[in-house]
């Protein structure tokens, strides 16, 4: 998980936090930990309050 989550901080805006735990969610080593397709598209990620100018889907 570090690995993943040092990848994942050094391409992605530190305040992006919802982006952060989403990526970190689908990035797991562990296959059976990681996030299944329905889990990711509810995550507060892609709810509008969470949306930044920048982030284009």
């Amino acid at each position: 998980m570090n690995k993943s989550r040092n990848l994942v901080m050094q391409h992605v805006d530190h305040s992006a936090g919802d982006l952060i735990d989403l990526l970190q969610g689908l990035l797991r080593y562990e296959p059976t930990q990681r996030l299944k397709a329905r889990e990711a598209l509810s995550h507060p990620f892609f709810n509008g309050d969470s949306r930044r100018p920048g982030y284009f889907l």
